[in-house]
């Protein structure tokens, strides 16, 4: 069964990863590319593009998620996706190579209101920096990607859904 909380201080829902959850669709659907472990999951690379989504929620919202990744290649890419078909979506890598300094963040949230979606990243959880921002209508699913031509992971904790960002 998912393990879905609903609470009045405006939560939406949390995923933890504990059990199998219904709500998580993975593109390509094939178990071998993904494995739920000590409350996350971890996508596995070397495989092409692998997506897990689920439905972007009706009204406006907050989805703030805890990562990790560290890439083994120049081609490996990690992130949050928004879709709203498979031609169609913007993408938020967990990845900033084009600073001076590489930077790998822990933490993504991505902030809807009306159809502008914001997107923060952030290395501890605290300090948070705009990376990207975008008008996005269309968008039906909200999720993970990740691609990489090596055998390295993706693992997914801590999604949290709020009904806004105060």
């Amino acid at each position: 069964m998912p393990n879905i909380q609903k609470l009045s201080s405006g939560f939406i829902y949390k995923e933890d990863f504990d059990t199998d959850n219904v709500m998580w669709q993975y593109f390509p659907n094939d178990n071998t590319l993904h494995d739920r472990q000590l409350n996350s999951i971890t996508l596995k690379g070397g495989h092409g593009k692998i997506k897990m989504l689920t439905n972007t929620p009706d009204k406006n919202f907050v989805m703030q998620c805890k990562i990790k990744h560290t890439p083994l290649s120049i081609n490996s890419f990690a992130g949050v996706v928004l879709l709203s078909d498979k031609d169609n979506y913007v993408e938020c890598q967990s990845f900033d190579g084009g600073t001076d300094v590489e930077v790998f963040y822990s933490y993504i949230k991505v902030i809807k209101n009306e159809i502008n979606y914001f997107f923060y990243a952030s290395i501890d959880s605290i300090t948070w920096e705009l990376v990207g921002s975008t008008e996005y209508g269309d968008c039906n699913m909200i999720g993970f990607f990740f691609d990489s031509d090596v055998e390295d992971n993706f693992i997914i904790e801590d999604i949290v859904f709020y009904k806004s960002p105060i």
